[in-house]
C-alpha cells in the first residue's frame, strides 16, 4: 500500500465521520484488489496506518521532459517539452499528431503497461509490439523529472 495516500485518505475519512466499515473497504481498496475482495467478503480487515507514527510529506516533482522514439505513432525520435509547476497541463494538436502516442508512451514508461493494452485479452502480441512498425529501431521512451 502506498503509505503517504493511506494516510492521507484515512485522515480525510476519520475527519468526514465516515463509518469504520466504510473506511476498511476504501482502504483495502487502495491496497489491491484482493484486499478489497477479502474485505468485502468479511475474511479480512485492512490493516490501517498507525495515527501516531510520524508522517513524512512526500517531495514533489514534476515531468519537464518527455522523449519517445519508435513507439506507437512516432516514429523518429519526438520530444514533448513540459513546464514544471502545480497545475493542469494540456497537450492539444491535430488529429495524428502524436499526442496519444506521448500519453501512453508516459504511462508505459511509469507502470510497464498500458490500459489500453492490458484489457486486450488474448492478443499477447500487441501488449508487446508497442513499438512503431516502419521505425527499424527499438522502442524507446525517457523522461526527465524536476
Amino acid at each position: 500500500m502506498i503509505n503517504n495516500l493511506a494516510e492521507d485518505v484515512l485522515d480525510r475519512l476519520l475527519a468526514a465521520n465516515v463509518d469504520d466499515a466504510s473506511v476498511d473497504l476504501v482502504l483495502a481498496a487502495l491496497e489491491s484488489d484482493h484486499a478489497l475482495d477479502a474485505a468485502i467478503d468479511g475474511s479480512e480487515t485492512p490493516a490501517r496506518p498507525d495515527p501516531t507514527a510520524p508522517r513524512t510529506t512526500p517531495t514533489g516533482a514534476f515531468l519537464t521532459r518527455l522523449v519517445v522514439r519508435g513507439f506507437r505513432g512516432i516514429g523518429e525520435e519526438a520530444i514533448l517539452n513540459l513546464p514544471p509547476g502545480p497545475g493542469l497541463t494540456v497537450v492539444a494538436g491535430r488529429n495524428g499528431s502524436g499526442k496519444s502516442s506521448f500519453s501512453e508512451a508516459l504511462e508505459c514508461a511509469l507502470t510497464g503497461t498500458t490500459g489500453r493494452w492490458s484489457r486486450k485479452v488474448g492478443h499477447a502480441d500487441l501488449r508487446t509490439g508497442w513499438r512503431n512498425l516502419h521505425h527499424p529501431e527499438p522502442s524507446e521512451v525517457a523522461l526527465t523529472l524536476e
